[in-house]
């Protein structure tokens, strides 16, 4: 049963994929017309401003990052260990789906007897 509904969201990831790379932008030159101006946004604006100098450290003291990187991901690692079995659900992809369908009862017969008049 969880077959289907993991292949139906890959095709339908696969297909948005695609169209973003070719249907939006042929139709943003074929709609947007005109002289169109470029201006920052206040918020990326301040963002720049704290994450450039955070950039410059990063990349003077690059071998700190690199050994914090392993060790966020080596923890990371000994967490996912301890998750447990129920973290990860065992499906059984070989299920028969049944659906009961209860028969017709004839008119004049309640629970199999017949009705006295």
């Amino acid at each position: 049963m969880f077959h289907p509904m993991a292949l139906t969201v890959i095709c339908a990831l696969a297909g948005a994929f695609v169209l973003s790379l070719t249907f939006v932008p042929a139709m943003v030159a074929i709609f947007i017309r005109g002289h169109i101006r470029e201006k920052e946004n206040p918020i990326v604006a301040a963002l720049k401003k704290l994450y450039c100098p955070l950039l410059r450290a990063a990349l003077t003291m690059r071998w700190a990052v690199v050994l914090a990187a392993i060790a966020i991901f080596a923890g990371a690692m000994v967490l996912f260990a301890r998750l447990g079995q129920e973290f990860v659900p065992k499906l059984d992809e070989g299920n028969i789906s049944l659906q009961s369908l209860r028969i017709p009862r004839r008119p004049g017969r309640i629970d199999g007897h017949a009705i006295q008049r």
